[in-house]
């Protein structure tokens, strides 16, 4: 297993690969991306796309395996002493919590 530190590159397919030097990792290989930014994660091999030996860089797509957890998908938070919204149709005052019209219910 090869754990390789690479740079974000964009593949002549338009996705997102990664830019390294040295000998090319194997598929299946782990590399380690960082960005100039200082984002870093790491990422699995899929496969090289691109070797260039004279001028010893390689191109390789690659599956993201990122280091921190993605944050939990935000949830709508309710005040506890926040009443139930009403039925469609049904309009209640403002000011005391009464039932003003039924939506044209008799």
């Amino acid at each position: 297993m090869c754990v390789c530190d690479c740079t974000p590159a964009k593949l002549k397919t338009g996705e997102w690969g990664v830019r390294g030097t040295g000998e090319p990792p194997r598929p299946g290989d782990e590399v380690r991306v960082q960005t100039r930014g200082g984002k870093r994660w790491h990422a699995r091999i899929v496969r090289v796309v691109y070797h260039d030996t004279a001028e010893d860089y390689w191109l390789a797509r690659t599956e993201k395996k990122r280091d921190t957890a993605a944050p939990p998908p935000a949830v709508e938070q309710v005040a506890e002493d926040e009443p139930p919204a009403p039925p469609a149709g049904v309009v209640i005052c403002p000011n005391c919590g009464a039932v003003i019209d039924h939506g044209g219910a008799a």
